[in-house]
């Protein structure tokens, strides 16, 4: 609860100086319906009873937060799943992307230059003037679910 306090009041004084925020986080949200079609496995998991974990709605609770919050926030940027992907819902774009480890990890004798596996790296560069927010992305990308752009002058439907 404590952490949820803590981004309601960070996002209110945000929207209240009528400034823009960023938001990053692991894995995204249980149940969001991703532009690929595919779930985020990692945000489905169940207990062995069948029941989701606790903090899936929790997470419920930090998205009602952050939408709540959506003329204020330009993106929510996750990983985890190492595939790029996007959704708009609440108002908000959410973005995951593919991996960034080139030296460690499990498999990392196998990251093939211009496959999935390959290393990525993404740069944000922000144009306030132009209410836009340019993703710049060095390494292997999905050409059909990478977003390179997100136009925060309205928002996101």
């Amino acid at each position: 609860m404590e952490q949820q306090n803590w981004l309601k009041s960070t996002l209110d004084t945000i929207q209240s100086n009528g400034e823009k925020a960023l938001i990053f986080t692991h894995i995204m949200f249980h149940g969001q319906v991703w532009q690929s079609g595919q779930p985020n496995d990692f945000a489905e998991i169940k207990q062995s009873d069948g029941s989701f974990y606790p903090n899936v709605f929790e997470g419920g609770n930090i998205k009602d937060i952050i939408e709540n919050h959506a003329s204020s926030v330009i993106g929510v940027f996750g990983g985890h799943t190492h595939r790029d992907d996007s959704c708009v819902e609440g108002g908000v774009t959410y973005l995951t992307t593919t991996c960034a480890l080139p030296d460690r990890g499990d498999g990392q004798e196998a990251r093939t230059i211009n496959t999935n596996t390959e290393p990525a790296f993404d740069i944000l560069q922000i144009k306030p003037g132009a209410k836009k927010l340019f993703r710049h992305r060095v390494g292997w990308s999905d050409p059909s679910y990478f977003v390179d752009q997100i136009d925060f002058s309205k928002p996101a439907n």
